[in-house]
């Protein structure tokens, strides 16, 4: 069975960042104080889970810098 959904860990590790800096700034955006730009998510009770087809056509979307 193919795998659906990443979890908050596993986004947070692909994206190089701690699972505290993701939940940081969805947060932040949340409250309006940031404009981070996150891969899309859906929240289920208290778990974020990540689409993995959403995810890295996100992630494919996001300008690179040389």
């Amino acid at each position: 069975m193919e795998k659906m959904f990443y979890r908050s860990e596993e986004v947070a590790d692909l994206l190089f960042i701690s699972k505290q800096a993701l939940f940081n700034q969805i947060s932040k955006n949340k409250q309006g104080m940031g404009n981070y730009q996150l891969p899309p998510y859906i929240k289920i009770g208290s778990r974020l889970l990540f689409p993995v087809d959403e995810f890295h056509e996100w992630l494919e979307s996001q300008p690179r810098f040389k």
